[in-house]
């Protein structure tokens, strides 16, 4: 993604759930702003979001900070510089895996087999989990909500990737402030 990388974890293969670690560089900017980190705001919009709709969202697991957990070689997006970021210092979300993938990728490799009632499905679980949300927090926001960013798991569209969402009407993500 343009914030971070994914990783699929390999705890899987001993017969542990399996969960995807999100790595993001620490962004100098917020700190000299004396922000959370964008990815602090993400995780926490998330985490409320997955209350609001544990059936619709990714379910998050756990935030961490720590160096080097990758090496900052390895962090290369075109719009992660290092005059903006510390690459060296770096936070880690744990997430649910989702066995189906990104949405789109999904749809993909479902060809022929996709009717209109499997795209009603989809739509309506979406828009079911948007309002659950919208309930429990009016100004919620997702902000880049596209068939990327919807994964599937065990049949299920999931909400995924609240890096550019907020929670408030104000404040709860300086990105979209």
């Amino acid at each position: 993604g343009r914030q971070g990388i994914a990783f699929l974890s390999s705890q899987h293969a001993n017969g542990k759930i399996p969960f995807v670690i999100k790595v993001a560089p620490w962004d100098l900017r917020a700190e000299a702003r004396k922000e959370l980190q964008p990815s602090r705001y993400e995780f926490k919009i998330q985490e409320e979001a997955w209350k609001a709709a544990p059936d619709g969202v990714v379910q998050p697991r756990q935030f961490i900070e720590c160096p080097n957990f990758i090496p900052a070689s390895d962090i290369d997006m075109a719009n992660i510089t290092n005059t903006n970021f510390d690459k060296a210092r770096q936070t880690i979300i744990f997430m649910e895996y989702c066995d189906g993938g990104s949405l789109k990728s999904w749809l993909g490799a479902q060809g022929a087999k996709l009717t209109d009632a499997t795209f009603k499905s989809i739509i309506s679980h979406v828009l079911r989990t948007l309002d659950k949300i919208k309930r429990a927090h009016p100004y919620f926001s997702h902000n880049d909500l596209h068939m990327d960013n919807l994964f599937v798991s065990k049949g299920r569209a999931l909400l995924g990737d609240f890096g550019w969402a907020r929670l408030d009407e104000m404040g709860t993500n300086p990105a979209v402030n």
